[in-house]
């Protein structure tokens, strides 16, 4: 069981939850925002995320030696702390992508079967335990925003507190001011605590600011404020869009690193990879060399080395950068069974990525039966393959 502590007291509060799962608990996270529990263990390398009736949402295995676990609700992003020989102790994985891994990373003086325990500060920090030594060890995650999710400024709920008689029932109002918010979905979950004994109420609040460009009902409008809201893209100035817009290779390599790693995540410094991408001058350099080292693109010319930031993204090119951003570098596709009536299979040019995606539902085609490889790809259709793609929530 999961006990609850006084943090004061330091003592048992007598609240308890359970989760009828295969293997005791031994790492264990918090998700705020969907009030959520996340536990693992060694013993089965199986994550289950359970509410607070102990009952078992979701299971996982992920088949690692689960010995501590800390999430970051503004990206998705679970560390797990494994207690083995490997030769990474924290791997990272997307719970908003099924888990996926995102990458690992060792933690300098803790050895072999020391791990045990680890939690996330507001500044990002991972704090993980060393059973053997006793000593709890500060390690940098690369992430921030940990917190983020507390704070909704837009939100003001009035009363913000108050007291109700058994039985009765009482109205509240929200309000909600847009003044300075960018344009996108906004999401926040109302938390209604210390209503004992009942267990906390999460209410969901949503709303979207809409780009000017961008009316309600026209196409791509749910999934264009959805990559929006994620930060995926702000638009392209001035509060707009420009959904009409080809999608260019060097915005692209900008909104594959913020899908993939948030909104929060900077990319290292352009390094002059390209011949075509002078770091000082080009909208996006540090963005492009970050999917080249990500293995996503390879770039449009071997010899010398170029990027054709500013070239338009054709549909079989941006199959394979959706599925490599998502899937991995190694991922390969299942080989083609000719889907599609204008790419040939085999020997089309990304015919196997093309027909995964379809498969995968991220793409329907241009027509019933055609895909279109060579169409060029529009930004309010980046913006649904996009959002399709991470799976992004919208208002329901």
């Amino acid at each position: 069981c999961i006990y609850e502590l006084d943090p004061v007291t330091r003592t048992s509060t007598g609240t308890k939850i359970c989760p009828a799962t295969a293997a005791a608990p031994i790492g264990l996270a918090y998700d705020p925002v969907s009030d959520t529990f996340l536990a693992g263990s060694w013993d089965d390398g199986v994550i289950n995320r359970f509410d607070r009736s102990g009952t078992v949402l979701d299971s996982v295995n992920v088949n690692l030696s689960i010995a501590g676990l800390a999430y970051n609700p503004s990206t998705h992003h679970l560390f797990v702390l494994v207690n083995d020989a490997a030769p990474a102790d924290v791997y990272v994985l997307d719970t908003a992508d099924n888990f996926h891994l995102l990458r690992s990373f060792a933690i300098q003086d803790l050895g072999d079967y020391e791990q045990g325990g680890l939690e996330i500060d507001c500044a990002g920090n991972l704090w993980a335990v060393d059973q053997v030594s006793g000593e709890v060890l500060e390690v940098a995650s690369g992430e921030t925003g940990a917190c983020d999710y507390m704070d909704a400024p837009w939100l003001d709920v009035s009363p913000s507190s108050g007291a109700i008689m058994a039985n009765a029932t009482k109205s509240l109002t929200l309000s909600a001011t847009t003044i300075g918010q960018l344009p996108g979905l906004h999401q926040a979950q109302l938390a209604v605590v210390d209503v004992d004994p009942l267990a906390p109420i999460s209410v969901p609040i949503c709303f979207t600011v809409a780009f000017h460009d961008v009316p309600e009902g026209s196409f791509g409008d749910v999934q264009i404020h959805a990559i929006a809201g994620a930060g995926v893209t702000f638009g392209c100035g001035s509060g707009i869009f420009c959904p009409a817009d080809n999608m260019t290779r060097g915005v692209m390599a900008r909104w594959m690193i913020n899908a993939m790693h948030g909104p929060n995540y900077s990319p290292p410094p352009c390094a002059g990879i390209f011949v075509d991408v002078p770091c000082e001058t080009t909208s996006n350099s540090d963005y492009i060399e970050a999917l080249y080292n990500e293995g996503v693109t390879a770039g449009c010319n071997a010899d010398p080395l170029m990027y054709c930031p500013d070239s338009p993204v054709l549909r079989s090119q941006m199959a394979v950068f959706l599925l490599k951003a998502r899937l991995g570098s190694g991922y390969k596709p299942p080989a083609c069974t000719g889907i599609f009536d204008d790419v040939a299979c085999p020997g089309g040019f990304a015919v196997d990525w093309i027909e995964d995606l379809y498969n995968q539902g991220v793409t329907a085609g241009c027509t019933a039966t055609s895909f279109c490889p060579d169409s060029m790809t529009r930004r309010d259709q980046m913006a649904v393959f996009v959002k399709k793609n991470w799976n992004m929530p919208t208002c329901q």
